[in-house]
């Protein structure tokens, strides 16, 4: 006989006496139940009328233990067969303590336990093939298992929680009435699901970026990050440098010779420059009878010298007298006072211009 077998015909016998039980198929999956050693049967009497509210009242539980008694052991001689009985019937006694101390019956509140018996082996249920043993737990009910509203003290308060962090606490009995919101004042749509109070935020919009012509735009998810990117500059079309986007940068202009150059003007995105020093010579011409040559500069530098054959009395740049050499700059006016002019000639300003 298998454990499948047992199990049907402890089945059968149940349903034919009259008993009902609720059967507990393995500890494990249903799949495996060939390897198990036991099926297990909790038996309940449906004849029970014993008043469960009278705290006398005494109960029993029987606990129906069998292990298997192969066909190999039987083919052994007597003494073989007597000694593998009483030690596997020594093992399900030991087992049976061993659960019992699992019970939850010492120190329990309801339940008490007056006696445990082995029941004789004359009153057992014989089946074959198996050797069983059978005890009975004598029970004793020690209080009712109702609670009494008077032995309850009412809790003068109650403290309310948030994510394990006590928030505040509150007279008992009082509604509760929370409000949830967010750091603008608005009201919170939340659900709850138990003690959760799960939040519906809203999604908020990207954010957008531009510069101040709007010739670069984006968009930055709420919360994210967003790299500029570098920005070129070019001289004339042609590229110059790539520097970051809002980064001051100064641009030193200087001449092939490594000398500064001042900018005659910043108009727009154009840069005015003089050209280039040079050693001319600026000519000024004059007439018969002359006593002054003036001439507007159309160049900066300086003159380093004056030639003519006239005899030079003064020499001013926009109205005040200088002497060699003599720094000028664009549009200056420059005034040569001399003896009256003979003939015709020309007077030569030496010097280095830009």
């Amino acid at each position: 006989m298998t454990l499948l077998d047992l199990r049907d015909r402890i089945r059968t016998k149940a349903i034919a006496a009259g008993l009902s039980y609720t059967e507990i198929e393995t500890l494990f999956d249903v799949n495996e139940l060939l390897n198990q050693t036991m099926p297990c049967l909790l038996w309940q009497y449906g004849g029970e009328t014993n008043n469960f509210e009278d705290s006398e009242t005494e109960m029993s539980l029987n606990v129906y233990l069998l292990t298997n008694f192969p066909d190999s052991v039987k083919s052994e001689s007597a003494d073989y067969q007597r000694d593998y009985i009483v030690t596997q019937i020594n093992a399900l006694r030991n087992f049976f303590i061993t659960w019992l101390k699992l019970m939850p019956f010492d120190g329990d509140d309801y339940l008490e336990i007056l006696t445990t018996d082995e029941i004789p082996i004359a009153q057992r249920l014989s089946i074959d093939s198996f050797l069983s043993i059978e005890f009975r737990v004598n029970i004793r009910l020690k209080r009712n298992f109702c609670i009494d509203p008077e032995e309850i003290t009412p809790l003068d308060q109650v403290q309310v929680y948030f994510n394990s962090v006590l928030k505040y606490t509150q007279a008992c009995n009082v509604d509760l009435q929370l409000t949830l919101k967010n750091q603008d004042g608005d009201d919170i749509d939340a659900t709850y699901t138990g003690y959760d109070i799960v939040v519906t935020q809203p999604v908020p919009a990207d954010a957008s970026v531009n510069n101040s012509d709007s010739s670069y735009t984006a968009s930055v998810a709420s919360g994210g990050t967003l790299v500029l990117p570098d920005e070129a500059i070019t001289l004339n079309s042609a590229a110059f440098i790539t520097k970051p986007s809002k980064k001051d940068q100064d641009i030193l202009l200087k001449d092939v010779s490594g000398t500064t150059i001042t900018p005659v003007s910043l108009a727009g995105n154009t840069i005015t420059i003089l050209d280039a020093v040079k050693d001319w010579d600026i000519i000024i011409g004059y007439s018969t009878g002359d006593i002054t040559s003036t001439q507007t500069m159309r160049r900066a530098g300086t003159i380093t010298s004056i030639t003519t054959t006239l005899t030079i009395s003064t020499t001013t740049i926009n109205g005040g007298a200088v002497s060699t050499p003599i720094t000028i700059a664009l549009n200056d006016i420059l005034e040569i006072t001399y003896t009256a002019a003979p003939s015709d000639g020309t007077i030569i300003l030496e010097g280095t211009y830009v």
